[in-house]
């Protein structure tokens, strides 16, 4: 599943070939990416952004941020 999110995605619209470039060193880094997110320590949070809309996200830290210092 995520193999074809990164494949299915447009990473730089206007340039095919740099478009590419992007998701090919995504699938090459990908092993990498999930071994290092099974080190994340208990408790980070972790946004979703497969599920989450860029407003949703900044809306996300924005709450987390406020929680911390209140």
């Amino acid at each position: 599943m995520l193999r074809q999110r990164i494949t299915d995605r447009v990473l730089v619209p206007n340039d095919p070939e740099r478009d590419q470039q992007g998701r090919d060193f995504c699938l090459r880094n990908l092993d990498r990416g999930i071994a290092a997110a099974a080190r994340v320590p208990p408790g980070t949070l972790l946004l979703r952004s497969d599920k989450l809309t860029p407003d949703e996200l900044a809306d996300e830290v924005l709450t987390r941020l406020q929680g911390l210092s209140g």
